[in-house]
């Protein structure tokens, strides 16, 4: 059922990953305090550090969380507050959800079809039509809080990860502060996710193997599933007397207008 929901979105406690840099840069612009930026350090150079930069430049404070457990007291100091996560690499625990106001999060695919960290090559394998962007109130699962907003729009037959990742990113930041702006107005109606599938194997966390293709699988199948493994790293592969075969592909006739589409298709 839908419930009306109002929430003072101008001051933020701001939770970020990898890749999130335009969704940063846009909450200054559209008029948000972004009053501290929390973020979880990694060995060598981050995905994260555009966002980082951003915070510097805005003199900003930041904050490294390295253990989720750090969480927990940070709630008492966060107590009421609105907390926004793009990218955040921990699960915030129940106990900072209880104590901070409102959290909300940005997800770069559909809900509840797609949730978790890495999806956009799973949204290819199964030859989706669309992919989406949800924003979603965090509770203590993986991407099944209420959904505040969501839009999709059409992926290409021709799609590849990295081109479905930057069509993603291009739409995010606009879909945030439309989110932000009905949360501050009281016009957000949060709506509670049906059907969440948990044990859906499709949404496991991509390893190598995915990349072996199944050769029982039709050809347009088979075109699904290579487009969607990583043709730098991890490209899509088959063994012929124990030898291992990699596959790339091409297309032959490439648009120079398809600013997002991968090199490779």
């Amino acid at each position: 059922g839908k419930r009306k929901m109002i929430f003072d979105t101008s001051k933020i406690y701001y939770f970020v990953g990898g890749g999130m840099e335009k969704v940063t840069q846009a909450l200054i612009d559209g008029g948000h305090s972004i009053e501290k930026v929390f973020y979880k350090p990694t060995s060598g150079s981050s995905k994260s550090d555009a966002s980082l930069n951003i915070a510097n430049i805005y003199n900003i404070p930041i904050q490294a969380i390295n253990h989720r457990s750090e969480l927990i007291a940070l709630g008492t100091e966060l107590k009421g507050k609105f907390c926004f996560s793009a990218g955040f690499s921990f699960l915030f625990p129940k106990e900072f959800l209880n104590a901070t106001g409102l959290c909300v999060n940005i997800h770069g695919a559909i809900l509840p079809d797609y949730p978790g960290a890495r999806t956009l090559n799973w949204v290819l394998e199964n030859g989706e039509t669309q992919s989406g962007i949800t924003i979603h109130i965090i509770d203590e699962g993986i991407d099944t809080g209420d959904i505040i907003l969501q839009e999709t729009f059409p992926i290409s037959v021709f799609d590849t990860p990295r081109s479905l990742a930057a069509k993603t990113q291009a739409l995010e930041p606009a879909l945030v502060l439309k989110a932000l702006a009905l949360l501050n107005s009281g016009e957000a109606q949060p709506i509670k996710q049906e059907n969440i599938n948990f044990n859906d194997r499709r949404l496991e966390n991509r390893t190598p193997k995915h990349s072996q293709l199944d050769i029982d699988y039709s050809l347009s199948e088979l075109y699904n599933q290579i487009r969607a493994a990583d043709p730098e790293n991890y490209p899509s592969y088959f063994y012929i007397n124990g030898q291992k075969i990699l596959l790339k592909i091409s297309r032959e006739n490439k648009s120079e207008n398809e600013p997002f589409s991968d090199l490779m298709i």
